[in-house]
């Protein structure tokens, strides 16, 4: 099991400090949701966790500080989610999940089929990325993080183009991959998703860390107050469950 830490993370972009001195212990076994309104900071952060962009500080995937990694470690131990793809190629859809080991040299067919399963996208298989649906591709570029089998995922909104019904299967798989021990950090837009499904939180305003903890200590009505400006009701709401056969 791999600990993700970062510390001191500080992130300058044409002149302007878009993160400050943020740190960051995400716990193997554990979700840890990154939160924080439009223009916080969460997916740069999320990007700097993944050595995906210059920054200052330090950020260690285990005893292993992550841009000192060769590109075929970093793989096999980081693998993230970006919220969109830039993948213009019209490749089938195995293709792109087998792009996720790469790490590993190739193979792995039954870790190709494992996470389209995982990911609901077997259906998909037969299918070109370019002419899938946005959230039909969100679930393929999960299949492909999967099939990395890293025991640290970063996913940017994973579930922002999703259905209730993908989303909510989406986040029981994330559960159950860190039940599994595996180390979880998302970008999550929904509060109470957030507080539904994540083990701990830290939430980000300007760039900087406001608040971080267990789940229920960051999405409360102080923290949550401070930095949305809103009034958090602990109040009985609808609620959705998946079905089952």
């Amino acid at each position: 099991m791999v600990d993700l830490r970062a510390s001191g993370v500080t992130l300058r972009r044409r002149g302007r400090v878009v993160l400050r001195a943020v740190d960051l212990h995400a716990r193997a076994g554990r979700l840890t949701a990154i939160l924080g309104p439009n223009g916080a900071g969460k997916s740069s952060l999320l990007r700097c966790l993944g050595a995906l962009l210059p920054f200052e500080g330090q950020v260690r995937a285990g005893d292993a500080e992550v841009r000192r990694m060769d590109a075929r470690r970093r793989a096999r131990t980081l693998a993230f989610v970006p919220q969109r793809s830039e993948l213009r190629a019209a490749l089938g859809v195995r293709e792109v999940v087998a792009q996720g080991r790469f790490a590993h040299g190739g193979g792995g067919h039954e870790a190709i089929e494992r996470a389209l399963e995982e990911a609901g996208a077997t259906a998909l298989a037969g299918r070109r990325f370019t002419a899938l649906s946005v959230g039909e591709q969100q679930r393929v570029l999960l299949a492909r993080a999967l099939a990395t089998e890293a025991p640290v995922l970063l996913l940017d909104e994973p579930t922002a183009a999703l259905d209730v019904h993908h989303a909510l299967k989406t986040f029981a798989l994330l559960q159950r991959l860190a039940a599994a021990g595996r180390t979880l950090v998302t970008v999550v837009h929904d509060l109470a998703f957030a507080r539904r499904f994540a083990d701990d939180a830290l939430l980000l305003a300007e760039g900087e860390v406001v608040c971080a903890g267990a789940v229920e200590e960051v999405v409360a009505p102080g923290p949550v107050g401070e930095v949305y400006g809103v009034a958090m009701q602990e109040a009985a709401e609808v609620r959705f469950e998946e079905l089952t056969p």
